[in-house]
């Protein structure tokens, strides 16, 4: 088995079976020796702040802006609820983030409930991983917002016409990189290392007859008998020959959720509702096979992505699970950001 990961990566990938022209491992120098003179302790970066400002327009009256913009007439059939140019309603939700972002500042709550007011709301939204997600994903870098000062005038900028939402999340904006850099780095944990951190998506690839199924299976009744809870979605697999396998490795049954042959889609909203239903409160999430649960276009890249965009990502945040993904070789396309 061969992994690729990056220690603070929020997905990872890695492949079962010997890779071409492998070699036994010969001793490498020591990377951490060498580059310690240039990564030792960094100096603490000054934090920056963004300046407080009340907003003074109501939320009728941003809304009223917003409809007057110049792209007031996508903003307006959005926020009356026309989803219609959007591949999903999922979509259309972002795409209404996005501008209620720009418009309301960075204020999470006030996003929500203009959201609410829209014509998109929905019972979904109710989810709070899945209305968190939306709203944290349109905030999400954006440094450039709709500010209406005390005065009455919205923020100066020399030389720069005034700033407009984009509806498709587009954002050629810098970060602040003070703070980035003052950020404590997140911990890495693992359920199984180095190849299963917490809370991350984790594909893994490899031909037929690779044992990729007998890994997810072993890895998955480790994790029970360490004291925590699996869900086994096993799609692909014979039920007995599942059974079989099962019966030697001996998981924790009360602790083991399995699923096989349910037909599950994760191309159809209802039946991601139903998965991070079913994961609240596990630890790991085995999908077996990407093919077998999910009907979409594993040679289109911008389906690959919403994949991960729409249901896994989502999946990781309102359950807090470790979500790995088996899939065969053969989909070189296939890449998954952190």
């Amino acid at each position: 088995m061969v992994a690729t990961s990056l220690s603070q990566a929020r997905s990872s990938v890695f492949r079962f079976g010997r890779p071409p022209n492998h070699r036994e491992p010969r001793e490498v120098p020591n990377l951490a020796e060498i580059l310690s003179p240039y990564f030792g302790e960094p100096e603490p970066a000054p934090q920056a702040k963004r300046p407080s400002v009340a907003p003074i327009a109501s939320d009728a009256e941003l809304i009223d802006k917003a409809r007057k913009a110049k792209n007031g007439s996508k903003f307006s059939a959005l926020f009356d609820g026309d989803a219609s140019c959007y591949g999903s309603q999922s979509e259309a939700d972002l795409a209404l983030c996005n501008a209620l972002a720009f418009w309301c500042g960075p204020d999470p709550e006030r996003i929500d409930r203009m959201f609410r007011s829209s014509g998109l709301f929905r019972a979904k939204w109710e989810r709070a991983d899945y209305a968190r997600a939306t709203i944290d994903e349109a905030l999400a870098g954006r440094v450039d917002f709709y500010e209406e000062r005390a005065a009455g005038r919205s923020r100066p900028r020399a030389k720069r016409r005034e700033a407009e939402p984009s509806d498709d999340g587009f954002r050629l904006e810098p970060h602040d990189l003070g703070e980035l850099l003052a950020r404590e780095p997140e911990p890495l944990r693992y359920l199984h290392e180095p190849y299963l951190p917490v809370a991350r998506r984790v594909w893994g690839f490899g031909a037929t007859e690779s044992a990729k199924s007998m890994y997810a299976s072993w890895v998955a009744a480790k994790v029970t008998h360490e004291g925590g809870t699996v869900v086994y979605i096993s799609e692909e697999n014979p039920l007995d020959e599942d059974v079989r396998r099962l019966r030697r490795l001996r998981p924790v049954v009360e602790r083991f959720r399995f699923v096989s042959g349910s037909g599950l889609d994760l191309s159809l909203e209802e039946h991601v509702d139903a998965l991070i239903a079913l994961c609240q409160g596990a630890d790991l999430c085995v999908l077996d096979t990407a093919s077998a649960v999910w009907s979409g276009d594993e040679n289109d890249n911008a389906a690959v992505a919403a994949l991960d965009r729409e249901v896994l990502i989502p999946l990781v945040k309102g359950t807090g699970a470790t979500v790995l993904v088996l899939d065969h070789t053969g989909h070189p396309q296939i890449r998954v950001n952190a």
